[in-house]
């Protein structure tokens, strides 16, 4: 069937619309949601990272402050590596990565 427009001829074109481009438009959000999620994992690792490079300064610090005569250094030494070993796991999977 046959649309005119403006008196020129044109194929009316099926309601799902060009297979060619169905198709490139299905690749493209394809792609896109890979591309997406390598972002959202990498992003997740340099976290995962920071907070390993700030517990691991952190405590030693709190540890070197607990020599010096702080009295909690130890316990803030704790608590920052057990919120570090706490992140990792959530942000990891559990204990499907492993530790």
């Amino acid at each position: 069937m046959l649309v005119k427009i403006n008196n020129i001829p044109f194929p009316q074109v099926p309601s799902e619309g060009n297979p060619l481009t169905h198709g490139i438009r299905h690749w493209a959000q394809e792609q896109t949601t890979d591309i997406l999620l390598g972002v959202l994992d990498s992003i997740r690792n340099v976290f995962i990272d920071f907070s390993y490079s700030v517990a691991l300064v952190g405590c030693g610090l709190c540890i070197l402050f607990w020599v010096v005569g702080w009295n909690k250094g130890k316990k803030w030494a704790g608590i920052l590596y057990l919120a570090n070993v706490l992140i990792k796991f959530l942000l990891m999977g559990g204990m499907i990565h492993g530790s």
